[in-house]
């Protein structure tokens, strides 16, 4: 017959780390009051609890699981919190990526549009000098004629000169409009990236 914590309460104590109850007092090994012989001293020697200090040890036991239990609940919903700041967090570190790549890209594209417009202007100018040179020749062959002859040949050579100022004017208008368009063209890709 195993004993109870009933039993216990009602004759004394109950031995919590071997599961049986003790009577009487423990001294040197055996039971207070015995002859010690073979068979009292083999029962094994543990610390008497009385019942109401197991009972606050258990209580005290369920407090503490719970305790853990809800820390451990605890622990759950921070884990998947920060599991969601970890996700969003990526996604910021990804858009910061794509941004800074954006932004080095539109950074060459833009230092090429402007090496493409360094050189269109540079063809531009070469052009207007070139037209310059052309003109002045034909400036030059209408004097002589004008110079050098009688009234029809002045009349040409005065006709030859206006249609010369004409075509450096077209020239002129011809290169200006050329190169506002190529700029506007510039702006409008500039304000498209």
């Amino acid at each position: 017959h195993t004993p109870s914590r009933a039993d216990s309460a009602r004759h004394g104590t109950f031995d919590s780390s071997k599961g049986h109850e003790v009577r009487g007092t423990r001294a040197h090994g055996g039971v207070a009051g015995s002859s010690g012989s073979a068979t009292e001293r083999q029962q094994p020697v543990g610390v008497a609890v009385p019942v109401a200090v197991a009972a606050a040890l258990h209580s005290q036991l369920v407090e503490a699981m719970a305790a853990l239990s809800a820390r451990d609940d605890e622990l759950g919903s921070l884990e998947a919190e920060l599991s969601v700041y970890r996700r969003e967090l990526d996604f910021l570190h990804a858009a910061q990526r794509q941004l800074y790549a954006d932004g080095v890209a539109a950074q060459r594209e833009a230092g090429a549009r402007a090496d493409e417009s360094k050189a269109a202007a540079a063809l531009a100018n070469l052009s207007r000098d070139v037209d310059a040179v052309r003109l002045k020749s034909l400036q030059d062959v209408v004097d002589a004629l004008g110079a050098s002859g009688d009234g029809p040949q002045k009349a040409i050579a005065a006709l030859g000169r206006q249609l010369t100022m004409l075509r450096a004017a077209r020239l002129v208008e011809s290169r200006t409009t050329s190169a506002a368009s190529a700029e506007l063209a510039g702006l409008r890709a500039e304000r498209a990236a």
